[in-house]
């Protein structure tokens, strides 16, 4: 007996019917829900230098005690990071790099950390530091003298007309890979000079009248951000201010190199309680 091709066509259609009313079957793609993405998760703030700074404040023997656990002062820098709340509170300090080989001294810091506060924020923040230690070592006070005096005959002898080439403030190393305009660097020095400020009056409190130049070798990675800091022939009395100086390097951000190399940097600051403007 033929079928009647009509009568399949429906029982064909009843069928499909029956199928997609049970489940049975998925709707054609063309109309499936389409999935919303996940929302991306939003960065975490970074927590400015100054903020750090401020809540380091009359902290900074007990960070210095935490290089001199063993009785002898470790040399080196490392670096910390770590959470704050809205409250303020710091907590998770985490070592992301360190140059010195005692790991307690991490631990340490992370501890003196936990026990700050960072005002309150309006989101939770991330912070970091690097801390430094021991960069630069004053001379003894009678080696410092006998520097001075053979600088003084050298600058006698000869040509007494020839005056030497003033020194820079700031300049690109010759064998930098990579450029950046020297008046940039200045800028992001110059918009961040109330870290340096705080290294000095702290300074001048253990050293009343302190003066002297401070000279930095540093190298600004691909990113913009300092990844190496080192002295570069620094002449005054006190190591504790060059350490300071040099953490406060370490937290600037700089352009990003347009040829994505690195640029090593040489800068000068002086420092003079005597000095206007």
């Amino acid at each position: 007996m033929r079928s009647n091709p009509w009568q399949l066509l429906a029982l064909w259609l009843l069928a499909a019917a029956t199928a997609s009313a049970c489940g049975s079957a998925p709707p054609p793609a063309s109309q499936a829900a389409k999935k919303s993405p996940a929302p991306a998760s939003r960065p975490r703030a970074t927590l400015e230098p100054r903020a750090v700074v401020t809540a380091f404040r009359g902290n900074e023997p007990s960070f210095q005690a935490c290089f001199n656990l063993s009785g002898v002062t470790a040399r080196g820098a490392l670096r910390l990071a770590w959470q704050v709340d809205t409250a303020g509170t710091a907590s998770g300090a985490r070592v992301e790099e360190s140059k010195v080989g005692d790991p307690t001294i991490g631990e340490c810091l992370g501890e003196q950390i936990a026990a700050l506060h960072f005002g309150a924020q309006e989101a939770p923040a991330e912070a970091r530091w690097t801390f430094v230690s021991r960069l630069f070592e004053p001379p003894p006070p009678d080696e410092e003298e006998k520097r001075k005096k053979a600088r003084d005959r050298k600058r006698r002898s000869g040509n007494e007309s020839r005056e030497p080439a003033p020194e820079k403030g700031v300049s690109i190393e010759s064998s930098s890979p990579g450029f950046m305009d020297p008046r940039s660097v200045d800028d992001v020095v110059a918009a961040n000079f109330g870290l340096f400020a705080h290294c000095y009056r702290a300074a001048l409190e253990r050293h009343p009248g302190l003066a002297g130049v401070v000279r930095l070798r540093f190298i600004v990675g691909q990113g913009g951000k300092v990844v190496s800091v080192r002295d570069a022939g620094s002449e005054l009395a006190d190591g504790r201010l060059v350490d300071c100086v040099a953490e406060g390097f370490y937290a600037l951000s700089f352009p990003k190199a347009p040829e994505e190399d690195e640029v090593r940097v040489l800068y000068r600051l002086v420092f003079d309680s005597g000095l206007s403007g």
